[in-house]
C-alpha cells in the first residue's frame, strides 16, 4: 500500500507531476469502468438523473485528481453513486408502468 501511496502523492493537494499523472492515469481507467456500468442508456436516452450523476462523477473525480479529497474516498463515493444510479434504473425498468 506504501508503494501505491508514493505512486499517487498525498492526498494535500501537493503531488508532483508525475504524481498526478498517475492519478489521471488510474481515474481514467476508473472512469471508463463507471460509463459501463449504468450501460448505454445513460448516454442513449438520458434524464435529468443522468446528468446530476455525470456531474456529481466528474466533480468527485476531478477532487481525487486533483488532491482536494482523499483518493480512495473519491473512488469510494463514485463508485455508490454509480451502482445507486444503475440500481435506481433497473427498478425503474422492472416496475415501470
Amino acid at each position: 500500500m506504501e508503494t501505491f501511496r508514493t505512486l499517487i502523492g498525498p492526498d494535500t493537494g501537493e503531488a508532483t507531476a508525475l504524481q498526478l499523472c498517475a492519478r489521471a492515469v488510474i481515474l481514467f481507467v476508473f472512469g471508463v469502468v463507471c460509463i459501463r456500468i449504468p450501460g448505454r442508456r445513460t448516454f442513449s436516452q438520458i434524464t435529468p438523473l443522468d446528468i446530476v450523476v455525470a456531474l456529481i462523477v466528474g466533480s468527485n473525480i476531478s477532487r481525487a485528481m486533483t488532491g482536494k479529497a482523499p483518493f480512495f474516498g473519491g473512488l469510494a463515493a463514485t463508485l455508490v453513486v454509480i451502482v445507486l444510479h444503475r440500481l435506481l434504473a433497473m427498478a425503474t425498468l422492472h416496475w415501470s408502468p
